[in-house]
């Protein structure tokens, strides 16, 4: 199981010409069961780098 963690998110935007560039930094604390940082980056990826950017390039909300 487990335990208490504490995380803090950091999101940037850049303007990058026509694209605006977001970067996340995602920091935790506490006690992490082994593949959490695995798992979370993947998560990361899956929300910001498909469902987030399908909505902002088309306006359509992803099935999630």
């Amino acid at each position: 199981m487990q335990g208490a963690v504490q995380s803090s998110y950091k999101y940037v935007l850049e303007e990058k010409g026509s694209a605006t560039l977001l970067k996340l930094s995602h920091h935790a604390v506490g006690l992490l069961e082994p593949g959490w940082e695995e798992g979370h980056q993947k998560g990361w990826e899956e929300l910001l780098g498909l469902f987030l950017k399908e909505f902002v390039e088309t306006g359509k909300r992803p099935g999630v």
